[in-house]
């Protein structure tokens, strides 16, 4: 009967044991900060966060400005969230962003303004693979001038992996304009009526330079909103939105990107619009920072 009696209070003891082993490693008996730290390394995203050490708006230690910086000055780590944040027209596989600016362009450039301006504008693409095309656009009030860095696609044969230059498009033969084809909406660089007025015995073509699906999501600008910061965390913050964020919920938990934050601060959080049935709500942060008209 004692020997019963023992082996019971051994097989209590490890069955106590493992459970305590258990909730330890799912994380309750650690602080919150840690609790905050694994429930978003828990979160699925679908892009990188920015390394402020070296890409960013603003020119500070070792950071590159890079909505200023030539395609050859870029870093390899160049994002399609910096690349939003930068104003570049960019194109993924669900959304357009920052379209306010390419119908800009598109305005001052076309060959139906009898006002034709020189202007510049910078696309960014995501690949099926999610790798980062980008262009620089070019007018100079004669001609068009385009640059294709296609140094980040590592699906394309190694030779490829440059920057191309394609600086002979006069503007007397070409235009720059939106159509669609099918279910497929394409930038691209056609001929004008001019262009039956061949020089050299050249031949030019249409340039087909990005495309995307008829559905896709159009921003004219990167949607943002204002938020309270309610907890901050090692990496993480909790925050709630206070102003033009419709649909996100009253609790999110989001990186805090390398800054500072205090409890009580209001920030300013761009992000690419896709949000996740979740509670609390999931989104893709592109920048946060301090609002700093509401903080002072």
């Amino acid at each position: 009967m004692k020997n019963k009696i023992l082996i019971g209070i051994i097989i209590f003891i490890a069955l106590a044991v493992t459970i305590g082993l258990v909730l330890f490693s799912l994380g309750f008996f650690k602080d919150d900060d840690t609790k905050a730290n694994n429930i978003y390394n828990g979160i699925e995203t679908n892009y990188n966060t920015l390394n402020n050490n070296e890409v960013g708006n603003n020119v500070t230690g070792n950071q590159i400005d890079t909505k200023n910086a030539s395609l050859e000055e870029l870093p390899q780590n160049y994002t399609i969230e910096q690349a939003i944040k930068d104003g570049c027209f960019t194109v993924t596989y669900y959304a357009v962003y920052n379209k306010e600016n390419l119908d800009d362009f598109i305005e001052k450039t076309s060959v139906n303004n009898t006002n034709r301006e020189a202007d510049s504008i910078r696309i960014a693409a995501s690949t099926v693979e999610g790798d980062l095309i980008l262009y620089d656009l070019i007018f100079d009030g004669e001609k068009y001038t385009l640059k294709s860095d296609y140094t980040r696609d590592k699906y394309m044969a190694e030779d490829d992996r440059k920057v191309v230059i394609n600086d002979d498009i006069p503007g007397r033969f070409y235009t720059i304009a939106l159509r669609q084809d099918g279910e497929t909406i394409r930038l691209e660089l056609i001929l004008t009526a001019e262009a039956s007025q061949k020089e050299e015995g050249k031949i030019y073509e249409d340039i087909n330079i990005v495309s995307y699906p008829l559905n896709a999501t159009v921003y004219p600008v990167a949607p943002e909103f204002r938020a309270e910061v309610l907890e901050v965390f090692d990496n993480v913050m909790w925050i709630k939105p206070i102003e033009n964020g419709e649909g996100l919920g009253d609790k999110l938990l989001i990186n805090t990107q390398g800054n500072d934050f205090e409890v009580g601060d209001t920030v300013r959080v761009i992000f690419t619009g896709l949000i996740r049935d979740t509670y609390p709500a999931q989104i893709e942060v592109i920048s946060v920072e301090k609002f700093e008209i509401y903080n002072n």
